[in-house]
C-alpha cells in the first residue's frame, strides 16, 4: 500500500479513559493521511469474564504487517508481571513502536508524571479541608501507574506526619466493578474515612453509584476523588474532584512519534506529560451546583455511535445477538444513518479457549458473512458455510478498514 498504517493495540474501546485515547489518536493519523486500525483484544490474561479469550486478536497483527504500531501498554498489561509483558512485545519488535506507559518496548515510551497533580491533591485534602484519615483504594499491581501513584500517596503522610494506617488500604483493579465493591466493603466493615481517595475515575464512579444505591449522599456523608478526569466526572451531581490526564495528548503525541519512526526520523526515547488537580464537589468543596440531586446517572455514549463517527471503514463490534443476521440489521441502520461507506463482520471457526496469553493463535478459519456498502445500497451475504477466505483475502480486507475486535462468542466460533 502507499499509504502508510499503523495498528493501535489497545484493550478496550468504549471506556472513558480509552476512548478519548484512541479518538485523539484516530483524529491526528487522519490529519496526517496515515491509516489507522484498532486492534482491541482486551487486557492480557484477565480474570475477568472472558475477556482474556479476545486475546486471540492480538496475532492478526502480524498478518497486516503494519508500519507502525502504538501499544496502550498500561491497560493491557492491567495483569500481568512484567517481565511478562515484555515478552509479549517480542515479536513486535520489527515494527516501528510507541509504548503508552512505562513498559519498555522497541520504541519510544509516553509516561505521565503522577507527581504534580497527586500531590497537589492530597495537599489540597490535607491542607485545605484538614482530613488526616485518608482512605486510599488502589490499581492492580502491576501497573507502575497505580504504583507510583501509592508511593506518592505514602510520601505525603510521612511528609504531613499522619501515621500510615493499613486498614485504610484497599485492594482496586482500575474497574468501576471494583469501586462499588471497594465501597461496599468500607459500609459493611463501617470504616470510619474522613475521604477515599481512587487511583483512577472508573473505580472512583463505581463507587458512586453504589453509594448512590445505597442512598448515602456524596459528599454530605462520605467524600471521595478520582483520578483520570474523564468526561463523566465534570458532568454528574456532585461533580468529582480528580486529577487530570492529557488523555487527548497521549492519543495525539503517539501517532505524531511513531509516525516520525516510520519516516526515520529521530525522537526521543521519553516524553513525559504532566499532570494537574481538578476541584469539584465531592471532596467538601461547595455546595452541589442547582441543588441538583446527589448523584445523576449519566448514560455512556452507545459505542457503535461512536465507533461509527470516528472511522471511515471498520469491522464491528459490540452487539450482543442471538445471529449472525440479528447482528447484522443491528448494525445496518447506524452505517446509514451516519453515513457510513461499509462495514464487514466476519466468523472465525475453531477458536479453542487458553489459560495463557501465549497460547492463543488467531483462527485460521474464517469467512466473511456479511458486508454493506452504503454507496452502493447493498448488501452481500457470503456463500454457504464451506466457502472460506484465504488469509491473503482477508488481509486485504482488514487493511481497509479501521477496527478489529472480537464480537462475541458463541460455541467454538468468534464473531469480529
Amino acid at each position: 500500500m502507499s499509504r502508510k498504517w499503523i495498528s493501535f493495540l489497545i484493550n478496550q474501546i468504549d471506556g472513558s479513559y480509552q476512548s478519548l485515547i484512541w479518538k485523539a489518536a484516530a483524529d491526528k493519523a487522519e490529519e496526517n493521511g496515515t491509516g489507522l486500525i484498532i486492534v482491541a483484544g482486551g487486557c492480557l490474561d484477565s480474570p475477568i469474564g472472558i475477556e482474556a479469550e479476545y486475546n486471540c486478536v492480538y496475532p492478526l497483527v502480524h498478518k497486516l504487517v503494519p508500519d507502525g504500531l502504538i501499544i496502550l501498554s498500561g491497560s493491557l498489561s492491567h495483569f500481568l508481571p512484567e517481565e511478562e509483558f515484555k515478552r509479549f512485545l517480542e515479536p513486535f519488535g520489527s515494527i516501528p513502536q510507541v509504548s503508552i506507559s512505562d513498559y519498555p518496548g522497541k520504541g519510544p515510551v509516553i509516561n505521565i508524571d503522577n507527581t504534580p497533580g497527586f500531590r497537589e491533591l492530597l495537599i489540597h485534602l490535607t491542607d485545605h479541608h484538614g482530613y488526616r484519615n485518608i482512605a486510599f483504594i488502589q490499581g492492580p499491581e502491576s501497573s507502575h501507574d497505580a504504583r507510583e501513584r501509592f508511593r506518592i500517596y505514602l510520601d505525603h503522610l510521612s511528609s504531613r506526619n499522619i501515621p500510615f494506617r493499613e486498614d485504610l488500604v484497599f485492594k482496586g483493579n482500575f474497574r468501576p466493578e471494583k469501586g462499588a465493591e471497594a465501597i461496599k466493603e468500607i459500609i459493611r466493615e463501617k470504616i470510619q474515612a474522613d475521604v477515599f481517595v481512587f487511583t483512577n475515575d472508573d473505580m472512583a464512579f463505581g463507587a458512586l453509584m453504589e453509594l448512590s444505591a445505597m442512598g448515602i449522599p456524596v459528599p454530605d456523608q462520605i467524600k471521595l476523588t478520582g483520578f483520570d478526569d474523564i468526561p463523566e466526572m465534570s458532568k454528574i451531581r456532585p461533580g468529582i474532584t480528580t486529577v487530570r490526564q492529557p488523555l487527548l495528548e497521549i492519543g495525539e503525541t503517539a501517532v505524531n512519534l511513531v509516525c516520525s519512526l516510520i519516516n526515520g526520523t529521530a525522537v526521543s526515547s521519553e516524553t513525559v506529560l504532566s499532570t494537574e488537580l481538578v476541584v469539584r464537589q465531592s471532596c467538601g468543596c461547595g455546595e452541589n451546583p442547582d441543588n441538583g440531586p446527589s448523584y445523576v446517572k449519566i448514560p455512556r455514549e452507545y459505542p457503535m455511535e461512536t465507533m461509527i463517527r470516528y472511522y471511515r471503514h471498520f469491522t464491528v463490534l459490540g452487539q450482543n445477538a442471538s445471529s449472525e443476521k440479528q447482528i447484522f440489521l443491528a448494525l445496518e441502520d447506524y452505517a446509514v444513518a451516519y453515513g457510513l461507506p461499509s462495514f464487514s463482520i466476519y466468523l472465525f471457526e475453531e477458536v479453542h479457549s487458553a489459560v495463557h496469553w501465549s497460547e492463543f493463535r488467531f483462527p485460521e478459519k474464517f469467512r466473511r458473512s456479511f458486508r454493506f456498502n452504503n454507496q452502493l445500497k447493498k448488501t452481500e451475504e457470503n456463500p454457504p458455510i464451506d466457502k472460506y477466505l484465504t488469509s491473503q483475502q482477508l488481509t486485504e480486507d482488514l487493511e481497509s478498514m479501521g477496527l478489529i475486535h472480537i464480537l462475541w462468542f458463541h460455541r467454538q466460533q468468534a464473531y469480529i
